[in-house]
């Protein structure tokens, strides 16, 4: 993972607090960054001064009827079966055996902050076992979480999650890599936790 922070210095600072040191990226990429390691063993960057590329192009969504407002009248359409186009990173999902030290490392290292915490059935006196952290951004609305910490009895990887431009592209998306021989784990649906709205969280 990489974080972008809001200047060098602020790379420099963590840098200096965690006994490492700063070093440039590639002129490709432009910036600097310092990279560490969380609790779980989990490598992060984190990143200032890259440049900025302009937008890849995206998907056109496609025009819908609803019951107080009909914009499209005897005329079909049908989204391709074709790859989604990601507009963004949504967030990552990290499990971690030594849960409580690694969010607190994130909460602590990289300013960011809960917006809410699951429990066991019938053992919330035990502690949280997952936890959904965002960025601080004040008073800026921002997603309900970039990152998620669940406990488990390893510490890996298990998922990122990506902004397509709507629905349609991704079950399309998802077509075409079921006819490319790929199986789907888990939708298309939304669960409770995080479902994807900006909210404003300060």
């Amino acid at each position: 993972m990489a974080f972008r922070a809001h200047d060098e210095a602020d790379v420099l600072r963590l840098a200096n607090a965690m006994g490492t040191r700063t070093r440039p990226l590639p002129d490709t990429v432009g910036g600097t960054s310092v990279d560490l390691v969380d609790p779980s063993g989990i490598p992060v960057r984190v990143v200032a001064g890259t440049h900025e590329l302009a937008a890849l192009p995206s998907q056109s969504t496609h025009t819908f009827n609803f019951g107080d407002a009909q914009h499209r009248i005897n005329a079909m359409q049908r989204p391709p079966r074709e790859p989604a186009k990601v507009q963004r990173l949504g967030h990552v999902v990290l499990q971690a055996t030594k849960y409580t030290e690694a969010l607190n490392w994130y909460l602590d290292n990289l300013g960011m902050i809960v917006s809410d915490f699951l429990y066991f059935p019938g053992q919330r006196e035990r502690g949280p076992t997952m936890s959904f952290i965002r960025c601080d951004r004040g008073t800026t609305p921002t997603d309900h979480h970039t990152l998620a910490i669940a406990l488990g009895p390893q510490n890996r990887y298990v998922h990122s999650a990506y902004q397509v431009c709507d629905l349609d592209a991704l079950a399309a998306g998802g077509q075409f890599l079921a006819e490319h021989g790929y199986q789907r784990s888990w939708g298309i649906g939304r669960h409770i936790q995080g479902k994807p709205t900006l909210r404003l969280l300060a």
